[in-house]
Formats: C-alpha cells, sequence, structure tokens
C-alpha cells in the first residue's frame, strides 16, 4: 500500500506509509451553496483532464499551489484544481491520519485506531482489495475500515474527525496519479481520473540478474552478468543413437550435434517507463555485430513474486532462457567459439526488435560440473516410486502394492491427465504403452512423457500397468525406465471447450469461430466406437448465464438465440457464429452453446458445452492507423490537389479517410462525433479548433469518403504564405461513438494528432552537381532548364520547376501554380523573372540567364520561388557561376 495522497484541502501532502497528514476543515455549517457551486466547477473539469490522457499526454508533476492542485503535463500545459474553504475562508483544523510503520494500522492524530491500514486479509488471501478511509455521508466524519472475517466484507469504523471540506485528492500510485474529486458535499463518494506519468515508448532496459521463485518469493541468485552452460558435442552416433532415430515422431540426434543446457536460465530484467506491458515485446541476446547468441527467449512475464498486484507495475519482468536445439559444428570448439573469442568472452546486449538494447555486459561461462543426465523425478508432483531400467514381469507387476509405513512401490493416480517429470532437462522423451494397457485403461492423450487415463479399476481384470519412459540426456545417454501405476478414481462424461470471444465485426460473416471436438473424444477414450454405434441425434440448444449466477434457455431478454452452432460430417469441430451483429448481445455475460448427443430413445449419453463470450472492438481496432501515414502517432497528411494555374489558391484540406485502414467497412452501419480539440493550446493561444475545420462533425459510413479537414486563413505567413495551423500536430477527438448503431462507447475517447502539410513546400530544389555554370561568353543569354536544376518533393520524388507540358497544363506535376526566378546580384548576372513555356522535345522550359562581362569566375546565387497549388512559396538558392573562359 506504498502511496502518496495529496490533497486540495491540506496544508501539505499525504503520504500513506510514509508521515503525511490530511488536514480538513470542521467548521463547514455556512455557505452551503458556495460548496455546491465549487463542487459542480471541480466535476466540469474532469472531462478536459480525461481528454488530454487519452490524447497522450502525461503528467510531470503534481503540486499544491495555495486553495488548490496544480497538475502539470508534458507540454507544458497545466491544470488546476480549486478547493473549498472553511466558513471564515481558513483551512479549519489541522487533523494528522498516518499509517504506523510497524503496525500497519491508521493513526489519528498520534493514536493508534488498531485499525489495519492494508487489510489484514486483503488482496493476499480474500481476493479484496484493501479499502482506503471514506467519508460518511451523514456526519461528514472520517471512516476506516477492518475485514470482518464472519461477514467477508470490510465494516466501517466512524473515527468522530470530521472531513467537511474535502473537495479533491491525488493518490501517487507509483506509475500514475489518481485525482479523486468529490461526487457531494459530504465527500461520501469521488469520481476518479486516472494520470499516467509517462509515454508508452521503451526508455530503459536493465538485466538485473538471474533468478530464482519459490514460495511466492523470487530471488536474485547471480548478481553478476553472466549465464552458465555445459553442453555434449556428439561426435558420432552410436548404435543406440540410430535405434532412437528410427522411432517415429522423435528429435534426431545427428554427429556434431550439440545438446546444450543453461543453469538457472531464468533473467530479471526492468523495463521503463513501468507501466508497458513487455510481454507484447519480443527480445533476443545479440553481439556487437548484431549476431544473435545461440539462445532462444520466452515470453516476458510479469515478475508478480516481488509485487502486490497481478500487473508488474514496478517494471519488473522474468525472461526464459534456453538453448536453441537441433545446432551442429563441425568440431566442439565451433560451439564454445559462439560465446567467446581469443579466449575472452563475447559480450552481448538484451535487444528488442525495433531496435533498443541494453549495454553490452552479458556473457556466457561454461560450467563444467553442470549436470547433463537425467532420470525420472515424479509423478504428477509427486516423487516417483518403483522405476527401474527393466520391464515388470506380469506377476511382479500384479503383485505390487503400497503398503502403510513403507516405502511406496506404486504410482497411484487417478482418473484424468499424468505428467511425468525428471529431475533435470532432456533433449527428448516419449513414452511406450502396450495395446493392452491402453484399451483396458483407456489410455488417450499420449504426448511426450503424459498421457490421460479414462477407465475406472471396476471395468478391468488387472490391478496394475507400467509405461516405459524413453528417453536422451543432455549428455547423449539413450536410457528407458518402467514406470508401475494403479488407477484410483472415476469422472463424468461431460466435456467444457475452451471458451473463445467473438469480437463483433461490421461484416457479419467474420462473426464465427471453430473449435475442434477432440477434448470429447479424449474423455470419450475406448468407448467412441461404442458411441458413435450408439448415437442417432444431436440436440443444440444456446444458454445465457444470467445476473443470478445461473445458466437460463434462450429467450428474448438475453439474446442467446442470436447464436448459431453447426457440426461437420466428421463431428470433429463446431463452429458457432452470429446470425446478426445488429442484435444486441451482453458483453458483459456468457453465453454457451450445449450440444447433447442422443441414442435413438432419446437418452443422452455425453454432452459437450461451448463458452462464448461477446465483445466489441477496440476503437483503436475501428480508426486503424494507416502505416506510413502515421508515424509515432501523428497522421502526416500530405495534401493532393491540382493548381488552379493563373488562379486562386486552393483550400487547404485533407481527406481523412487517407489516414486509416478500410475505415468505412469497419464502421458499418456506426456513427461517430469528430470535433477538433478545443482545449489543449497548439501555438500561442490556439487550440486546434481555433486552426483548422472539419467539414462534418457527424458521420457515418456514408460520409467517410468526402470526411476532410481544412485549415483555416489565419495568421498567414508573410514568408512563404502558410496558415499558423499549418504543419501543427492538430487534435481531433471521436466521440459518441454508435457502433453498428447498437453498442454504446459512452464516454469513452478516441484521440488522434495530424499535421496538414504540402509535398512541395516540405520539399527542395537544388542545383545537379551543386552550381549552374553559365559560360561568360554567352552574353546573349544561357538557358538553364531541368538538366541543371531539380525540384524535390518532400519524399526527395523528383519533378521538373521547368515547364514541361504544353498549355494550358504547363506542368507535369499538378501541384506547381507557379515557378519565378530573381539574380542575387545583377552585377554577376541577370534573369527572367519567369521561365518559359514548353513547346515540344526539342523546345524544353527554361530561365533565360544574362551573364556579365566579368574579370575572373564568379559565383552569386539565383532565388528561385516554387508556388503551389495552396498558394505556398518555397523559396531555395541555387548557386550560380558565372565562368568566365567559357
Amino acid at each position: 500500500m506504498n502511496k502518496k495522497f495529496l490533497s486540495a484541502i491540506l496544508f501539505g501532502a499525504l503520504m500513506v506509509s510514509s508521515t503525511g497528514t490530511f488536514v480538513s476543515c470542521k467548521d463547514y455549517d455556512d455557505d452551503i451553496d458556495r460548496i455546491d457551486n465549487t463542487l459542480n466547477d471541480l466535476k466540469s473539469k474532469l472531462d478536459a483532464l480525461q481528454t488530454k490522457v487519452e490524447g497522450g499526454k502525461y503528467v510531470t508533476n503534481v503540486a499544491k499551489d495555495g486553495e488548490g492542485i496544480i497538475i502539470t503535463w508534458n507540454d507544458n500545459s497545466t491544470n488546476k484544481i480549486e478547493t473549498i474553504k472553511g466558513d471564515k475562508g481558513d483551512k479549519g483544523d489541522a487533523v494528522e491520519i498516518t499509517i504506523d510503520p510497524t503496525t500497519k494500522n491508521w493513526k489519528i492524530d498520534g493514536v493508534d485506531t488498531g485499525i489495519c491500514a492494508e487489510g489484514k486479509n486483503g488482496t493476499s488471501s480474500n481476493g479484496v482489495n484493501a479499502k482506503s478511509p471514506s467519508i460518511d455521508p451523514t456526519t461528514g466524519n472520517w471512516v476506516v475500515y477492518e475485514w470482518n472475517e464472519d461477514k467477508q466484507e470490510y465494516v466501517g469504523t466512524d473515527t468522530g474527525i470530521s472531513a467537511k471540506g474535502a473537495s479533491a485528492y491525488v493518490v501517487d500510485e507509483g506509475n500514475y496519479y489518481t485525482l479523486n474529486v468529490a461526487a457531494d458535499k459530504a465527500g461520501s463518494s469521488y469520481t476518479t481520473v486516472k494520470l499516467p506519468k509517462t509515454p508508452v515508448v521503451i526508455t530503459e532496459i536493465e538485466v538485473l540478474g538471474l533468478v530464482e521463485s519459490e514460495d511466492g518469493v523470487a530471488s536474485i541468485v547471480t548478481e553478476g552478468d553472466k549465464f552458465q552452460y555445459n553442453y555434449t558435442f556428439i561426435e558420432a552416433l552410436t548404435d543406440a543413437h540410430k535405434k532412437w532415430n528410427k522411432e517415429e515422431g522423435v528429435k534426431k540426434l545427428a554427429a556434431g550435434q550439440v545438446l546444450s543446457t543453461l543453469e538457472k536460465s531464468n533473467f530479471l530484467v526492468r523495463v521503463a517507463p513501468a507501466k508497458l506491458d513487455a510481454s507484447k515485446f519480443t527480445f533476443s541476446l545479440v553481439n556487437s555485430k548484431l549476431a544473435e547468441a545461440p539462445v532462444a527467449l520466452d515470453t516476458p512475464v510479469a515478475c508478480n513474486d516481488l509485487l502486490a498486484r497481478a500487473i508488474s507495475g514496478n517494471g519488473l519482468w522474468t525472461i526464459a532462457t534456453t538453448a536453441k536445439e537441433g545446432l551442429t559444428y563441425d568440431k566442439a570448439a565451433d560451439y564454445e567459439n559462439e560465446f567467446k573469442k581469443g579466449g575472452k568472452a563475447i559480450l552481448f546486449a538484451l535487444q528488442e526488435k525495433d531496435g533498443f538494447a541494453t549495454l553490452y555486459d552479458l556473457s556466457f561461462e561454461k560450467k563444467n560440473d553442470m549436470e547433463l543426465t537425467a532420470k525420472v523425478d515424479k509423478v504428477n508432483a509427486e516423487s516417483v516410486s518403483g522405476s527401474q531400467n527393466s520391464e515388470y514381469g506380469k506377476t511382479e507387476l500384479q503383485a505390487l502394492k503400497n503398503e502403510a509405513g513403507q516405502s511406496k512401490k506404486l504410482n497411484e493416480i487417478s482418473l484424468g491427465d499424468v505428467a511425468i517429470t525428471f529431475d533435470n532437462a532432456v533433449y527428448d522423451a516419449h513414452l511406450h504403452i502396450d495395446n493392452a494397457t491402453i484399451q483396458r485403461w483407456g489410455i488417450t492423450n499420449v504426448n511426450g512423457t503424459s498421457f490421460t487415463v479414462n477407465k475406472r479399476p471396476d471395468d478391468v481384470t488387472v490391478a496394475n500397468f507400467q509405461v516405459q519412459v524413453h528417453y536422451v540426456t543432455l549428455k547423449g545417454e539413450v536410457k528407458s525406465e518402467y514406470i508401475p501405476f494403479k488407477v484410483g478414481k472415476s469422472y463424468a462424461n461431460v466435456t467444457t471447450l475452451a471458451s473463445k470471444n467473438i469480437e463483433i465485426s461490421a461484416t457479419n460473416a467474420n462473426n464465427k469461430f471453430e473449435n475442434s471436438l477432440d477434448p470429447m473424444y479424449t474423455n470419450l477414450g475406448d468407448n467412441v466406437d461404442l458411441w458413435k454405434a450408439d448415437v442417432d441425434e444431436l440436440v443444440i440448444t444456446y444458454e445465457y448465464f444470467n445476473a443470478d449466477g445461473k445458466w437460463v434457455a434462450a429467450d428474448g431478454t438475453n439474446n442467446a438465440g442470436n447464436i448459431k452452432a453447426e457440426l461437420d460430417e466428421k463431428t470433429s469441430k463446431v463452429t458457432v457464429s452470429m446470425v446478426s451483429n445488429t442484435t444486441k448481445m451482453d458483453l458483459t455475460k456468457s453465453y454457451r452453446v450445449k450440444i447433447n448427443f442422443e441414442d435413438v430413445n432419446g437418452e443422452v449419453l455425453n454432452t459437450v458445452y461451448q463458452p462464448i463470450t461477446f465483445s466489441i472492438p477496440a476503437m483503436s481496432h475501428i480508426f486503424v492507423q494507416q502505416p506510413g501515414v502515421f508515424v509515432d502517432g501523428v497522421a502526416y497528411a500530405y495534401m493532393d490537389a491540382k493548381a488552379n494555374r493563373g488562379g486562386n489558391a486552393v483550400a487547404a484540406s485533407y481527406n481523412v479517410k487517407g489516414a486509416f485502414v478500410d475505415l468505412a467497412n469497419k464502421l458499418g452501419t456506426s456513427t461517430f462525433k469528430a470535433n477538433l480539440d478545443a482545449e489543449t493550446k497548439i501555438v500561442d493561444d490556439y487550440r486546434s479548433e481555433g486552426l483548422a475545420d472539419l467539414n462534418d462533425t457527424e458521420l457515418a459510413k456514408d460520409d467517410i469518403a468526402t470526411w476532410t479537414i481544412t485549415l483555416k486563413d489565419v495568421e498567414k505567413s508573410e514568408i512563404n504564405g502558410t496558415q499558423k495551423g499549418y504543419g501543427k500536430e492538430l487534435i481531433v477527438n471521436i466521440t459518441n461513438v454508435k457502433y453498428l448503431n447498437v453498442y454504446d462507447y459512452k464516454d469513452e475517447v478516441y484521440t488522434f494528432k495530424i499535421s496538414v502539410l504540402s509535398p512541395i513546400l516540405e520539399g527542395k530544389v537544388t542545383a545537379i552537381g551543386g552550381e549552374v555554370i553559365v559560360p561568360a561568353t554567352k552574353q546573349d543569354g544561357y538557358k538553364v532548364n531541368d538538366s541543371h536544376i531539380k525540384g524535390y518533393t518532400y519524399n526527395n520524388e523528383v519533378y521538373s520547376i521547368f515547364s514541361d507540358a504544353k498549355a494550358p497544363e504547363y506542368w507535369k506535376r499538378k501541384e506547381i501554380n507557379s515557378v519565378n526566378f530573381a539574380t542575387g546580384n545583377e552585377n554577376v548576372f541577370t534573369c527572367d523573372a519567369t521561365g518559359s513555356d514548353y513547346v515540344d522535345a526539342k523546345n524544353l522550359g527554361s530561365v533565360t540567364v544574362y551573364p556579365k562581362n566579368l574579370k575572373e569566375t564568379t559565383s552569386e546565387n539565383m532565388t528561385v520561388t516554387v508556388k503551389d497549388a495552396w498558394g505556398y512559396t518555397l523559396t531555395q538558392k541555387v548557386k550560380v557561376t558565372v565562368k568566365v573562359g567559357e
């Protein structure tokens, strides 16, 4: 419960688990209207804060400021949350509420209340979050809570200490702040806004060491940076190896193969910012030449052993590392050279696939005493009993039994799954079970060293059976162990398939899934043939899990009848689909398909359940940002328009459709509102809504084709003619989304940024070779054309600044309105103000330069001004050299 509280009514900040204070006002009977007004004002500011958060902003500081709280954002903008004063304008009497660092109990003015602030039986055992103090709506006093074991809930105790006037407070949650604003005068309930502290990008990765976890505690066992490994090099295949390779489905062995393992191969990393979900990233170990080490890294797993939360809030993650399999080398030394060179260890870095990496300080060290051999160790997590290297005889096997006070001779198991494990890692392992045993016990799902037992002991004539565990150790040994078993309990033949979710698509044909019926056949075991002979009909019904916690049949209130299930001809899979995507499903509850297989008399032979949940896509899955347009969360909207040559500039507009992937089809029958942001300052005192317009603010599928953003003619630049909003990251808020005209996203807001740009203005004009050479002898004029000077768009697409098309087009590049030229020094050269028009391939567009009589070669700039369709002017300096002697 390591949180920090900052209240708008405090002299200072309250720090829970430290030494902070609540300071509240006890005189509160007067000025009720003023308090109401203040509360309403506080609530009105929440929408603005939420919009900033969803727009990608994060908080850099929260501080007290007189009678309020100042929230500072990463763009240096601020919001102030005002407080409520006492009736005389003071802050009332100071009351100190702290947490005793030893007892963890709430203390009021230094007196221990005897009530634990952390909720003694909180999330660690009963799964109920510990409850923070609240304010009684009747008395207006602080109430603290203690877990009641009998009632299985928190029971409040009125402290008698007034908290009236507590209009807002902030809790520092570590990776974010929560702003709590009172919903009533007593402060008995609060509206909360989460304020993140960091952007969602990796800013740091640190390897903390190798870890081991036991009993919920993760310990760093190696503070250093070395992975220890050992291996066996198979120089040549033995007869045992060759015999192994002939078995079907095994991992093959080869001459020159390395069988390798790592010791303590889970390592702990810290990823910043801490709120990142590191499991969404892919990592590898690379050397300084970016070659990968011969190891494989699993998906990072949140290190919850060190935390009291289900999410890795402190940024700690564990990554399991294993040696890559199947690698072959000419000699053993070649494998070791993957980790060392010239007798020195090669250093590796942990690298995320997009390039962010740690320091190169990880290495590998061969540990010769690391165990490479192995033996069977456990059966279903219990120590193995009766294992031997030779097969049991029939009489010997049936004579085995476990007796009290003696070592176990049999492994007693129940119906269901059986897993056999080893004391050390092995290269490969599988089971041999004779057909008679499989039939007698209905053994199925033999996979690696696990299998499923389906028959009760009453159904068979022998009590015990054995399986052969056949395996290859990392030492290259081919081994066999025979494990004896005795079956105990039985089970009911009902199969529940893995639950599936349908994320409802605007295209209803996509709203379906398939699921294999293999688990049903696994449960049927060796009764499959009898089952197939007896099944006469299947009955499919649909059910809904209601608010009372009961499965009920489909009706008009739950729309379970909007589900359709079908089995294929081979009865190998079930296909589940929606009848209509515009029939509203309950997104908070589960549905299921019930499939009864019946015989000719209507007797149910077995039942299969297929659980289903429904969800609607995240707004980001509807407004899918177009790769190449969106970069780092900003849509770079390069406009596309034909110049009105000789006329006025066209409007600076961009079709927003181009920024999203297949938006119209993803919407289907959905509707939404779009507005330019009115809160965040973009430039000077201008907000996004003051810099641009959207042609439509209430949109449906048919409006997407013409949905445009247009820059307003605000404070046009005298240099290049751009509007104030040109090139700025304007904020667009998507609200009131009604998905498929059925599902409401309520107050959820999707925000994106868009920067409107000209492909011409963002480009350049340069001379080929860096300069234009004009012979000084060309006193009657020298034609400079496309072979001398080129234009380039923002993405270096080449175009001619000279007329290269017949009238009335004049330019092939449609965005060009006009091009003008001017000398930088008339004493060096003069030039025509405009170029000549294109006539044909022999008469290209050009501008004539007239050199002056000079004594020696001299250079001066020529100013080239390209005016585009939107009236923007790209002005570039081109070096012109008048060369004497030519």
